[in-house]
């Protein structure tokens, strides 16, 4: 879906594409950002899975200090296990659902070169999605045979 809307927003050629689990997350980019929305609630197959999520982000996320890091949540005691208290904190409310956008500002590093081509990162571990919330790729087919589709492919097969 990320693909599609990038392809939608024209900027699809722009952005690098990864998904990883966070314990293998890895860069060797001196800045940069990540956003992210952690599963939480039913979004998980059960509490103790999103404690340890909060817990690996933490532990692998919060060493990249020249990276902007913004994380939206409905888990209250996300900060407890990601490890680090937000630099701000915005209440949002999705339907009744309080949902909380932890944002942790940069160091940024100044000795870097300007070109330096930014990636987005989208880091999940589909495993412990609930099993209600995923559908094996199904939602995407009506789009494969669209034009958008075949670019997506062709990008995949290229990378």
């Amino acid at each position: 879906m990320l693909k599609v809307n990038a392809h939608n927003a024209g900027v699809l050629q722009d952005i690098k594409f990864k998904q990883v689990a966070v314990k293998d997350f890895a860069t060797d980019l001196a800045n940069g950002v990540i956003i992210a929305n952690p599963p939480y609630g039913k979004r998980l197959k059960d509490r103790e899975a999103a404690e340890k999520i909060y817990e690996e982000m933490g532990q692998t996320l919060r060493p990249l200090s020249s990276f902007s890091q913004y994380y939206l949540t409905s888990d209250p005691q996300f900060e407890k296990f990601f490890g680090a208290r937000a630099t701000k904190k915005r209440k949002f409310y999705n339907g009744n659902l309080r949902t909380d956008y932890d944002q942790y500002w940069a160091n940024k590093n100044k000795n870097v070169n300007a070109r330096q081509k930014d990636e987005l990162w989208v880091i999940s571990d589909t495993h412990l999605i609930a099993d209600s919330l995923h559908d094996d790729g199904q939602a995407f087919l009506p789009n494969a045979k669209t034009s958008q589709g075949k670019d997506l492919y062709y990008q995949r097969n290229c990378s």
